[in-house]
């Protein structure tokens, strides 16, 4: 039987839980836990003054939240650049109307935990942030404290040019709801390069994290079953950890010629030691997530975000 225990160290006096049972659990399964300890160290509670002037020059940002049924999604928000100001060592706000039709709208009110990524396509520099909100809800401003802030490799971010078009502020509309996907979802989401994923640990601390690769790197089994494969990454194992302790995740994906967006929640399982003739079919996969979905929303963002690819990530499996 697998001991978990929680990873924590000193900061400033203070003890910090760097890693949770669940995410322990997974690196002591693959063998890296001294590799996660190092790597860990980057971990923070406090916005450093080089990622405050990264993160107050952005325009964009994906967040991960649940809904009171304990659904978890990701959501896209967008603005001008400023739109996201770092206020102090461990405190973020994001100004902009967070739309009416986006369960991050009502999810905020029941769990206030949430997770950022904050990802500057072009340069292919990420910075993820977990916290929580932190003011009584305004739909004008949200206040975040955070609690663990760091930075990813530029690992299979295919770089883009992101422009977002402040004159389109028409209500995004939800064009499409439903339990399955339709034919247009599935051809969406076989020809997707990227996509986000949110996860929640069992006690409703959020995360999300980008995943990448080439078109194709995604199946899609049927109108309910996805499966994904999970490449070397950082070896924290924090989305992994999370769905060791709570299968429930959200995927977001982005339509790149539309703007338009892709919200799905449902359970994730993992498969730890697939057969060869599985995993063969997913290059570069050292482990493979099988996605039984449960709701799916397609949203109509009146071609407010616009996308100009530059090329793929060198690191994407061929």
């Amino acid at each position: 039987m697998l001991t978990c225990k929680i990873c924590v160290r000193k900061i400033g006096g203070i003890r910090m839980k760097v890693f949770h049972s669940g995410e322990r659990a997974v690196q002591e399964l693959l063998g890296v836990q001294n590799i996660s300890d190092s790597v860990g160290q980057i971990i923070q509670p406090v916005i450093s003054e080089r990622f405050k002037l990264f993160l107050n020059q952005q325009n964009m940002l994906m967040i991960g939240s649940m809904d009171k049924e304990g659904k978890v999604w990701g959501s896209f928000l967008a603005g001008n650049p400023g739109f996201i100001q770092v206020t102090g060592p461990n405190t973020l706000r994001i100004h902009g109307n967070i739309d009416k039709s986006d369960l991050l709208y009502s999810n905020i009110r029941f769990n206030k935990n949430i997770g950022i990524n904050v990802i500057d396509f072009s340069s292919r520099i990420r910075i993820r942030i977990n916290g929580s909100v932190s003011n009584d809800y305004m739909s004008e401003t949200l206040e975040i404290k955070t609690e663990h802030v760091y930075g990813n490799c530029p690992k299979f971010i295919q770089a883009r040019h992101f422009m977002y078009d402040p004159t389109r502020n028409e209500t995004v509309k939800i064009t499409n709801q439903n339990d399955r996907l339709n034919k247009y979802q599935r051809d969406w989401i076989r020809k997707s390069d990227t996509f986000m994923i949110a996860s929640s640990n069992s006690v409703g601390e959020m995360d999300i994290s980008h995943r990448g690769g080439m078109p194709g790197f995604i199946h899609v089994l049927d109108e309910s079953l996805i499966i994904f494969p999970d490449y070397s990454g950082n070896m924290m194992f924090n989305t992994l950890g999370n769905i060791i302790q709570n299968p429930s995740i959200g995927l977001l994906f982005l339509n790149f010629d539309t703007g338009d967006t892709l919200q799905i929640t449902g359970k994730a399982k993992v498969t730890w030691n697939p057969e060869k003739r599985d995993i063969s079919k997913f290059p570069g996969a050292q482990r493979l997530i099988y996605f039984q979905i449960e709701k799916v929303l397609q949203s109509d963002t009146s071609n407010r975000y616009k996308w100009k690819f530059v090329d793929y990530s060198p690191f994407n499996p061929k």
